[in-house]
């Protein structure tokens, strides 16, 4: 005698699996493109807060000696600071462990501060600029 099975006792057929399964990778695909693009809004935030640190380091520079670094010249931007102390290491790169760009025209007009960007390529739109007043 052949026993009938009731329709929530039969399970799922080959096509439920695989609408499943399809609704699974889609979901997976949307979260990894959404986590790709906040790691990198997370390191350009960590590299704006690091080009803050440099800002303060600078400002307390130009307290001191009335001027700003020069941009080159032996001892010359952020690596005088970092001979005097005024900044750590750590805090002289931007998230994506490159050096920040410094320049400065004139000791007492400002300065200009520079990291590549995730591309780390300079002058590309990706490149992050601060300056004193910001």
């Amino acid at each position: 005698m052949k026993r009938r099975l009731s329709a929530a006792a039969r399970g799922f057929t080959l096509v439920e699996l695989m609408i499943v399964l399809v609704i699974i990778a889609v979901l997976a695909g949307v979260a990894v493109y959404n986590f790709a693009g906040a790691a990198d809004k997370a390191k350009t935030e960590a590299t704006k807060a690091k080009m803050a640190q440099i800002k303060v380091a600078l400002s307390s520079y130009y307290g001191t000696y009335s001027a700003y670094p020069p941009s080159s010249g032996p001892g010359g931007g952020l690596a005088l600071l970092l001979q005097e102390k005024i900044l750590t290491q750590a805090a002289a790169k931007d998230a994506w462990n490159m050096d920040f760009q410094y320049y400065s025209p004139a000791g007492d007009k400002g300065f200009a501060l520079i990291s590549c960007g995730p591309d780390k390529e300079p002058q590309t739109p990706d490149d992050i600029v601060q300056y004193p007043d910001q």
